[in-house]
């Protein structure tokens, strides 16, 4: 797992690896508003393959489809409906997707000033950077939205760049990333892991806005994943010595966090 919370403008922005929409759907729906702008939806799978309203239609998603100025489709739907949506999308080789919440579905000013934000031009050098990589050069989108309280980028349904008013949803994204990798452990076999408490992420968050985990011990009972704070060589992100041990007890249902000691 890889986490990095960034605070830029009044904004915390959180970039996550190995992990999929579909892991971060409930999260959002449980802090987000009610409406959720579903835009920029792009797939792998070969021609022939519905639009975007078409593929939420065949996913079972009520949404309302409205056509944008450059011919692609913006889908309007309840939040609530984003984990059936991102569910379904994985079927069609999800590559990339933008979302962001609204207190009531927008009006036609309103997306077009959603997607503007989304949509940067960009600058006259550097033509061969991504458009990723030009918003994150560009600022926080939702430093120019005064409605969404999230902005969510998913890049081939495994890379997060996740933006807030609060840190409150990057704890839980936090969480969510280290529940996710304590998963792996059982591959064959159907084991729940709950995300760890706020108290656990806190500790961590504490000591540092960037970690890297992976799995360390695992047994029948419990499985434990070495968190390490992330470190920067060469422009090239790696892990240091591992600060801390969770440990998730199967019988229990519980996160202990163990620093390690040296």
């Amino acid at each position: 797992m890889e986490f990095k919370l960034v605070e830029r403008e009044r904004v915390f922005t959180t970039h996550g690896a190995f992990i999929a929409g579909v892991d971060l759907a409930p999260l959002l729906v449980h802090v987000g508003a009610p409406i959720a702008a579903v835009f920029n939806v792009n797939w792998f799978t070969p021609d022939g393959v519905p639009e975007a309203g078409e593929m939420a239609a065949e996913i079972g998603v009520e949404a309302e489809v409205h056509k944008l100025v450059d011919g692609q489709e913006l889908l309007v739907m309840a939040s609530a409906d984003l984990p059936a949506f991102f569910d379904g999308w994985r079927q069609f080789g999800p590559w990339e997707v933008d979302v962001l919440d609204l207190p009531a579905p927008p009006t036609a000013a309103e997306m077009d000033d959603a997607v503007a934000a989304v949509e940067r031009p960009p600058p006259q050098r550097g033509r061969l950077r991504s458009r990723r990589q030009e918003r994150g050069l560009a600022g926080p989108v939702l430093s120019s939205l005064a409605s969404p309280t999230f902005y969510y980028h998913g890049h081939e349904d495994a890379c997060v760049r996740l933006e807030s008013r609060t840190d409150r949803l990057s704890r839980l994204v936090l969480g969510r990333c280290i529940a996710l990798e304590a998963g792996k452990a059982w591959r064959r076999q159907r084991v729940t892991v709950l995300d760890p408490g706020d108290d656990v992420v806190a500790r961590l968050l504490d000591d540092s806005h960037e970690w890297m985990g992976e799995i360390s011990e695992r047994s029948p009972e419990s499985v434990s994943i070495a968190l390490s704070p992330s470190t920067w060589r060469d422009r090239r992100r790696s892990s240091g010595k591992p600060s801390y041990v969770a440990v998730f007890d199967i019988p229990s249902q519980e996160w202990e966090l163990r620093r390690v000691v040296r």
